[in-house]
């Protein structure tokens, strides 16, 4: 399991170079789905852009990940990147890699995930 920084939500009024960043390190967020990639991937684009208010929401063709940011009132509360690995013809795995993450930010876009992943599923 690969682990990274995450910092804690910025205020970016106030930001300076020389302030003490609080962070902490945080393994990548895994969700297993019984969805194709493919149609795991669509989801995810619709979806993000349209229901979860993010500033920017986008897709790298290098890297294949999608990459969201949400700033509110000036104070950056999350930024992560979005893998989508297919693990079968029928399954794949989300990976999550938060970067900027306010807890209850990241908590709702962790149950939006569960919720849309689910209702696919169930279909």
């Amino acid at each position: 399991m690969r682990m990274s920084v995450c910092f804690q939500p910025i205020n970016l009024k106030t930001f300076s170079l020389r302030d003490n960043f609080k962070f902490h390190y945080i393994s990548d967020l895994v969700i297993n789905c019984n969805i194709n990639r493919d149609t795991l991937l669509e989801v995810i684009q619709f979806t993000f852009a349209e229901k979860c208010g993010f500033n920017t929401f986008g897709y790298n063709i290098r890297s294949q990940e999608f990459s969201a940011k949400k700033i509110i009132k000036n104070k950056f509360l999350l930024h992560f990147t979005i893998n989508v690995e297919s693990c079968d013809m029928n399954s794949s795995k989300i990976i999550i890699t938060p970067f900027v993450a306010d807890v209850n930010e990241l908590t709702k876009t962790l149950n939006t995930i569960y919720d849309i992943v689910n209702l696919y599923q169930a279909k």
